[in-house]
């Protein structure tokens, strides 16, 4: 596949560990495609159900960890940072207000920021 400089540089961990990971998951699909390029594209969507066995398994392990796993498709935990770009979460398994009874521990509850933090 070819890739432009920019990418290769993401592709190379440039821009950090998560952006290196999400170019590495790009790169495979794409190339399980047959694609001979990327497409130029400014927003970014992530998904996973929290509420799920396996998640609520990861999610002891904090939110990097998940979002690593799910969305980076990354047995390596990276640091998830601030989106850069017009970002949106397609599908979320945690309720806002009922989070508790879906059995979501505090920790992921405020990663999410439905909890606050303690002082």
């Amino acid at each position: 596949m070819r890739l432009t400089d920019d990418e290769k540089a993401m592709r190379d961990g440039v821009r950090g560990a998560a952006k290196a990971r999400a170019m590495d998951l790009l790169i495979r699909y794409g190339e399980a495609l047959g694609a001979e390029r990327l497409v130029e594209t400014n927003n970014v969507a992530g998904a996973f159900n929290a509420s799920t066995p396996s998640v609520r398994a990861l999610a002891a392990r904090g939110f990097d960890a998940v979002y690593s796993e799910l969305n980076l498709d990354s047995d390596a935990v990276v640091e998830t940072p601030r989106m850069a770009v017009n970002t949106c979460q397609l599908i979320t398994g945690i309720d806002n207000a009922k989070w508790r009874l879906q059995g979501i521990p505090d920790d992921l509850a405020r990663s999410r920021r439905l909890i606050p933090s303690p002082p």
